[in-house]
């Protein structure tokens, strides 16, 4: 899925929920945490852009399995990541509570190029979105309009479930979204398999005759063991 989102209030379980959705579809995660969120505090963290550049072209980052976390109090270090989102190869770019940079004139205009034209860096080799938001409309509509996943925990602000409602075509589903249970969440579209299993089994609970996953936070969030096959990590990091 090009760019996800997953949307839920406070203390719901997104972070967690973005982090166990990344680890389970991708094998190299750039997390942007400006919040220092606790969900994502197993991820190891650099403090600057600089530094992160720096350990992008760094042997570990050949590996084909690494995760890192960008945690600065300097938002021009946020925007330098999405600026060189281009050059980076089959990574998945978690950001988290994304109102922070789209109410950042500086961040907004890259959060958008990666969006719209993720799927065609690093000569097709792309760059997947999976964004945290309270609400869909903290998102501004040109990356609202790349979305092709909507994680879903419970809502009943009637502007949130119009949202859901034409986005997914599906009123009811906007009516199941609104009684969702706390730390619960819905799927759109559904994922391909209808196949009930449990949470141990999956990162998201699959189930429902409908093929609309219902799932609930998975727990705590393990870090992913290093690796270092052989490859070079293919990071552009000049300007022009």
């Amino acid at each position: 899925m090009r760019v996800t989102l997953v949307a839920g209030q406070p203390r719901q379980g997104k972070s967690t929920l973005a982090l166990a959705v990344a680890r389970q579809d991708h094998n190299r995660i750039i997390v942007l945490d400006p919040v220092r969120s606790p969900a994502l505090s197993s991820v190891r963290g650099v403090s600057s852009w600089v530094e992160l550049a720096k350990w992008l072209v760094s042997p570990p980052a050949s590996g084909d399995r690494w995760e890192i976390a960008l945690r600065s109090p300097n938002p021009a270090d946020y925007v330098e990541t999405l600026r060189y989102a281009e050059h980076y190869r089959f990574v998945v770019l978690l950001v988290d509570e994304v109102l922070t940079f789209t109410s950042d004139r500086e961040a907004l205009p890259w959060l958008v190029k990666v969006a719209r034209t993720g799927a065609n860096f690093g000569g097709g080799a792309g760059v997947m979105l999976i964004l945290t938001a309270q609400r869909p409309y903290d998102i501004p509509p040109d990356v609202r309009a790349c979305m092709t996943r909507l994680l879903m925990f419970a809502t009943r602000e009637p502007g949130d479930l119009e949202y859901i409602s034409r986005f997914t075509l599906d009123p009811e589903l906007a009516e199941r979204v609104a009684g969702l249970a706390p730390h619960k969440h819905l799927e759109f579209p559904p994922p391909p398999s209808e196949k009930e299993t449990t949470e141990d089994e999956s990162v998201l609970s699959r189930g429902t005759r409908s093929g609309r996953a219902v799932g609930g936070v998975p727990d705590g969030p393990k870090a992913e063991p290093d690796s270092s096959p052989p490859g070079r990590a293919e990071v552009a990091l000049t300007h022009d």
